[in-house]
């Protein structure tokens, strides 16, 4: 069975994505972006599922389960470099990719489904999928955005 980075690396290969517009941070970068994330949108210990404990959200269901697909609509610019967190309880921490939008939309479409983090690298927002198919704003951008979405 394959890992989440396993899935990911394929992903970007496949592509042939380049390490300017998605990379895999070295771990030291990794785990202070990871921390720094995870204690600014939870208040408190390292759960697994973080969206249970945001102190406030907006969220969109999407039952077919390709609320990926809408990442674009809802980010305030695609092209913006931003903290890909992938979900991965396995590991010390959760990996950390500098990636775009843009990007990471085209390499989870190549993916099996796992949980992610898109953050905005000054902490204004963040948008996650759960694996309940839904769409999890924190941030006043995202939020407004997921509010007047219409599935």
């Amino acid at each position: 069975m394959s890992s989440v980075k396993d899935e990911i690396h394929a992903a970007l290969r496949k592509l042939g994505l380049s390490a300017q517009i998605f990379r895999e941070l070295p771990d030291c970068e990794g785990e202070s972006a990871y921390r720094k994330a995870l204690r600014h949108f939870v208040p408190v210990g390292e759960p697994r599922w973080w969206w249970e404990h945001f102190i406030s959200s907006v969220s969109v269901d999407f039952p077919a389960g390709n609320g990926w697909e809408h990442i674009t609509e809802f980010v305030p610019d695609a092209s913006e470099h931003v903290w890909f967190i992938v979900e991965d309880d396995s590991l010390a921490f959760y990996p950390v990719y500098d990636a775009t939008p843009t990007a990471l939309r085209a390499v989870i479409a190549e993916c099996y489904g796992f949980e992610y983090y898109i953050v905005q690298r000054e902490l204004q927002w963040l948008l996650c999928e759960t694996h309940h198919n839904r769409m999890v704003g924190v941030g006043r951008v995202i939020e407004e955005r997921l509010r007047e979405y219409v599935v």
